[in-house]
């Protein structure tokens, strides 16, 4: 697996969003919640596996250390989305709630539509 993606959205008179990508926690991700300061921040939460080697998407201690950075709301995606991606929505909310952090995130459902 190779380094992730991430996308920064800098649009007059709308919300700066920053989507992760499908990335584990770095120090690139780091720094882009730090340096562009998103008003919105989404997170490849699933903690995605394959059967061998480390995870491919960030594990739960990841997805906290991302929630806790970002200094904006967050939008937690990839949850139940493939056989490989693990967390569920209820596992994360729990997570969430004993962090306090759970009203800082949105865990849409499928099909969900947020207004920023």
């Amino acid at each position: 697996m190779a380094d992730g993606a991430g996308f920064f959205l800098n649009l007059d008179n709308e919300p700066k969003i920053y989507i992760s990508g499908d990335t584990v926690y770095t120090a690139d991700v780091e720094r882009a919640l730090k340096q562009m300061q998103p008003d919105v921040a989404v997170v490849a939460a699933g903690r995605a596996c394959l059967d061998i080697s480390r995870p491919i998407l960030m594990t739960m201690d990841e997805i906290i250390a991302f929630i806790r950075m970002a200094p904006g709301k967050v939008i937690a995606n990839h949850l139940e989305s493939l056989n490989h991606c693990s967390v569920t929505r209820q596992q994360l909310r729990l997570e969430l709630e004993k962090q306090g952090l759970l009203s800082k995130v949105y865990v849409p459902d499928d099909g969900e539509t947020i207004l920023l």
